[in-house]
């Protein structure tokens, strides 16, 4: 985690995918012309929002499986 991040859990999703896809430009641009210490700076920022991103899914992920009963009747093959 980066020290400077900001709390990502009060972010919109919007707000979030909109750093990320912003965070991937800066990125690519210090990786053409930047010192290597900004690019490790921007890639920590990154994986942070990533991950926000990642849990939320995540989590929507299994309240949908929770709440719908096709997949809680799967049948178990094991």
């Amino acid at each position: 985690m980066h020290p400077l991040c900001p709390d990502l859990t009060k972010l919109s999703d919007d707000m979030l995918q909109e750093k990320v896809v912003d965070l991937q430009k800066r990125f690519t641009q210090a990786s053409r012309c930047g010192p290597a210490a900004a690019m490790t700076q921007i890639n920590m920022m990154l994986e942070d929002y990533q991950f926000e991103l990642n849990r939320r899914q995540e989590k929507m992920m299994e309240e949908l499986m929770k709440n719908n009963k096709k997949f809680t009747d799967i049948i178990n093959i094991s």
